[in-house]
């Protein structure tokens, strides 16, 4: 009997990312399990996320086993860079081979509308 020892996860599959409409610095991710899973379970996704399409500065989430996550405190009106990797018991697999953009929705615009000015009082003299 041939055992392989475990190893880390494959990158994972598709990821999609879309802005979640009327709510603006939102952005809905999923994405798809990684073929390759080491020989172990899934215990945890790593999300990095930048406004800098190389990823020199980003920030990171762990998420549990779920393959989905809504951000909701982003920038309004930014274009944002994703990429995911997916962990086991051995330790961090790549990152997912194509990163993901998205555009936050703008704040809604404004109206401003202006106060009325009444019309001066009518003065009469009562006799």
């Amino acid at each position: 009997c041939v055992k392989t020892r475990p190893d880390v996860p494959g990158p994972v599959g598709e990821i999609l990312a879309k802005t979640m409409e009327a709510l603006p610095g939102a952005v809905y991710l999923s994405w798809a399990k990684p073929r390759e899973f080491g020989g172990l379970p899934i215990t945890k996704y790593n999300i990095i996320y930048s406004e800098d399409e190389k990823f020199r500065t980003f920030e990171t989430v762990t998420q549990k086993a779920f393959r989905e996550i809504k951000f909701v405190d982003l920038k309004p009106d930014v274009l944002y860079y994703f990429n995911v990797s997916a962990s086991n018991d051995v330790g961090e697999g790549p990152m997912a081979k194509r990163a993901v953009e998205a555009r936050t929705d703008p704040l809604p615009t404004i109206v401003r509308i202006p106060p009325r000015c009444p019309a001066p009082p009518q003065l009469e003299m009562l006799e």
